[in-house]
């Protein structure tokens, strides 16, 4: 059939990026973690190379990649690599699926910003009071930089102000990694973990809404805690409202 000799990807580029699925969690994660398929023709599976590569998909597919893997992917389709067993290097951005993957592969070798990422381990960033002003000192700060970007066209648009914080998450370096003083002696491994080291910033993702227009975003931004320094990327902030719906209220 026409398979035989051809090899079948199916892809999206995201899933919804707005509308009420995108504002559940299961929404979130189809945006971030697209479709992807990829069949391998009989007749290459039955070779000792197509052998190789078809559990190295299979090993793959619960490992971490992104988009940037397809190119070196068909970069390997147009002229098979000699070494199909060895694990990839991490220092390339861009990986083959029909090669190894190593399983160690975090989102920071790979790429992907934190706003985007999957993998990581967020906590609640508003189960105190103190956390609670932070936050929402970092929500009015995002909006102001909202308005910042609409300076221009403020003689036609609304300045936006902050209606309410959904939830607010944040990443810090764990606590063994802080507490890492040095291992107790040169014989051994075993890790001194009497440090006392603080963290100096974290990453804080937020999910709020802004008025006039009920806009809903996920922000993730970088704070300095001895600066109170923000950083905010527009290309960390996703609009997860429909654009439109109920713009004067």
């Amino acid at each position: 059939g026409l398979l035989d000799d051809t090899i079948l990807i199916v892809m999206a580029d995201h899933g919804h990026r707005f509308a009420k699925l995108r504002q559940t969690h299961q929404g979130q994660l189809e945006e971030r973690l697209p479709f992807y398929s990829f069949t391998l023709p009989k007749a290459l599976i039955a070779t000792e190379e197509g052998k190789k590569m078809y559990n190295n998909l299979e090993l793959n597919k619960d490992r971490l990649s992104s988009p940037f893997d397809i190119h070196q992917t068909l970069l390997d389709i147009l002229e098979f690599p000699a070494d199909l067993t060895t694990e990839q290097s991490v220092s390339s951005r861009s990986l083959s699926l029909l090669r190894l993957i190593p399983q160690s592969r975090n989102c920071d070798q790979a790429g992907i910003l934190p706003h985007w990422c999957t993998c990581l381990d967020w906590k609640d960033a508003m189960n105190s009071t103190e956390e609670n002003r932070l936050s929402t000192q970092i929500a009015a700060a995002i909006v102001e930089a909202f308005n910042e970007q609409l300076r221009d066209e403020l003689k036609i648009c609304a300045r936006l102000e902050l209606k309410s914080i959904e939830y607010a998450k944040k990443l810090i370096p764990k606590d063994v990694l802080l507490k890492y003083k040095d291992v107790k002696n040169k014989d051994d491994d075993e890790p001194d973990l009497s440090g006392k080291t603080k963290a100096t910033y974290a990453h804080y993702q937020l999910k709020i809404s802004t008025t006039p227009g009920r806009g809903v975003y996920e922000v993730t931004v970088l704070f300095e805690f001895p600066t109170r320094h923000l950083t905010l990327d527009l290309a960390s902030v996703s609009h997860v409202s429909q654009y439109g719906e109920d713009p004067i209220a």
